[in-house]
């Protein structure tokens, strides 16, 4: 088939942008015939073009014909509805930018709390959990026995990057932080020489993927390490930080530190294979109405 992705913007590797990367080479693996347009082109356009071709101008679609569009955001919806052939749309928020609205043939929530949103506003969803290419995010290198180095992996809050860092200052580990700045291709490799990360949404999802210790805490507060016995609970908010809202001083976070558990990875990864692998995603999202 040939499938169009719209996205509202492809500046940095957010969540959304990276969830949207993952579905491209997923389809591109498929042998389908993969195209994205945003209106806002930047540099993450480029990591787009390993899997999908890259159409910068609007008034360029009409070159094109598609079998399939799959669209993120309100910005995108008015450009998405002009196709006839058959929608899907994906909500990867709570906020209305990042809601669903009518007028497509299917619709996706990636978390509960996305599904509750959107259906307060009237849409109903099915819930497929925000997933990630498992072939990429895996354990490269074991994490040390007693504990070392410590990742945020945060494009959000300068104050959270302080906290972090003198959390790690207080215990003594080193610490390291991905998100600011020019992006970065390859965050599995910053994953892999942590023993834990510090980030919230799809950071948690890669993290546990490579069987790291994760803590969720960023600019919404934060919901403490993720665990086999809490990972459902912190799921149906998208390991947001909104489930507990903690608000972490450096010495607090600092005292959490001492919980972590070298045994944890293998036990979060096998979750994470379980309801969050990119190639069921697409499996489920395909077909839709009109195929």
């Amino acid at each position: 088939m040939n499938i169009l992705l719209l996205h509202r913007e492809l500046v940095y590797p957010g969540g959304s942008e990276t969830f949207m990367l993952a579905i491209a080479a997923e389809l591109k693996r498929l042998n389908h015939s993969v195209y994205i347009y945003s209106p806002r082109i930047g540099l993450y356009s480029y990591a787009f073009l390993n899997y999908c071709s890259v159409i910068y101008r609007s008034s360029f679609l009409s070159h094109y014909s598609f079998d399939l569009v799959i669209s993120m955001h309100q910005l995108m919806v008015p450009l998405a509805l002009q196709f006839s052939c058959p929608k899907i749309t994906i909500s990867n928020g709570i906020q209305f930018e990042e809601s669903l609205s009518p007028g497509f043939d299917k619709y996706i929530s990636v978390s509960n709390e996305v599904f509750l949103s959107n259906k307060y506003l009237g849409i109903s969803s099915i819930v497929l959990y925000n997933s990630i290419d498992l072939d990429r995010f895996k354990s490269f290198y074991p994490v040390n026995q007693t504990f070392k180095n410590v990742l945020l992996l945060s494009n959000h809050s300068p104050g959270v990057v302080k906290i972090v860092s003198d959390a790690c200052s207080l215990f003594g580990c080193c610490f390291s932080h991905v998100g600011s700045g020019p992006y970065v291709d390859t965050p599995e490799y910053f994953i892999n020489t942590s023993d834990l990360v510090v980030t919230l949404g799809r950071g948690a999802i890669e993290s546990m993927a490579c069987e790291r210790n994760v803590f969720i805490f960023d600019y919404a507060g934060g919901d403490g390490f993720v665990s086999p016995k809490n990972f459902s609970k912190l799921r149906l908010k998208n390991f947001s930080g909104r489930t507990h809202k903690i608000n972490y001083t450096a010495s607090q976070l600092a005292a959490q530190f001492l919980k972590y558990d070298p045994s944890l990875g293998k036990k979060l990864r096998a979750l994470i294979f379980k309801d969050h692998n990119i190639i069921d995603f697409v499996s489920l999202l395909l077909p839709v109405k009109g195929e």
